[in-house]
């Protein structure tokens, strides 16, 4: 199995511990994939959403924009960015 290969398998492992609602384990094995391959952009925007939504801006910003830094051409990570940063009170930040 290539490194790609492997990348994948872990990442479809995490969203099914996410989808089941086992969070906990999801965080961890998203942060296991970006610390083996920090140019998994998908699971920086996952472990971004997930420290959103478990209310740690800074920590969703900061995965975020390391997804857009490893591939800035995927559109939903730049609406989930603005949004966050909307949200966040950052609204200068949100409209660039």
């Amino acid at each position: 199995m290539n490194k790609r290969t492997e990348s994948n398998a872990a990442l479809g492992a995490a969203q099914t511990l996410e989808r089941q609602g086992q969070l906990p384990q999801a965080e961890q094995a998203y942060r296991q994939i970006v610390t083996a391959d920090p140019n998994s952009h998908a699971a920086w925007h996952a472990l971004g959403l997930l420290a959103f939504n478990a209310g740690n801006v800074q920590l969703a910003l900061q995965c975020l924009e390391a997804a857009i830094a490893v591939n800035g051409k995927v559109a939903l990570y730049h609406r989930n960015i603005g949004e966050m940063y909307r949200r966040a009170g950052q609204l200068e930040k949100a409209a660039s």
